[in-house]
């Protein structure tokens, strides 16, 4: 008689990477939601009150479609306390304008993405100034000068975005020269 399967091994197999993804899942989402709290105290501290983000809202947001083609990754945004409150504001200022916040809001919302984005843009900038972090200030403001050649760019909020870079821009600038002879 031929042998004959009874499945119960690839059904054991199957199981147990069903076990696998469903923990490595949680961890995500414990990761996710703790990351979420800290970056909201950090932004309570400086006087913004986010609104409440779920796991879901924040990794749809993250990895829905976009205009540019954004290289950013969930991972880089996690492991960056800067790059968390842009989002969290981000994701707030859309929330707060009854805008669903999920894998379209940028193609199916993108004036008010790029409306929230230059609020945004303004706390995390802030945050650097606050903390003296005139090393990201810099990295960013040289990232934010190629927001001008997106071709998506709302020509009205032009003029605010020019703004917020001089502004942050006058502030790497130092009023005097400190030199020690």
């Amino acid at each position: 008689m031929p042998y004959q399967s009874t499945g119960k091994t690839d059904d054991n197999a199957s199981k147990n990477s069903l076990k696998a993804k469903l923990c490595k899942t949680l961890f995500m989402d414990r990761h996710v939601t703790q990351r979420i709290r800290d970056a909201s105290e950090i932004l309570r501290t400086l006087g913004y009150l986010p609104e409440p983000i779920t796991v879901r809202e924040f990794l749809d947001y993250l990895t829905g479609e976009t205009l540019t083609g954004d290289t950013t990754t969930p991972a880089d945004i996690l492991a960056n306390d800067y790059l968390m409150i842009h989002e969290l504001v981000e994701i707030s200022e859309l929330k707060r304008q009854e805008i669903p916040v999920d894998t379209h809001t940028m193609k199916n919302h993108s004036y008010h993405t790029y409306a929230a984005h230059l609020i945004a843009t303004d706390w995390e900038f802030s945050y650097a100034v606050t903390k003296g972090d005139t090393q990201w200030l810099q990295k960013r403001l040289t990232i934010a000068t190629c927001w001008f050649e997106d071709p998506f760019l709302p020509q009205p909020l032009q003029p605010q975005y020019r703004r917020l870079l001089q502004k942050y821009s006058r502030s790497l600038k130092p009023s005097t020269l400190n030199t020690t002879e």
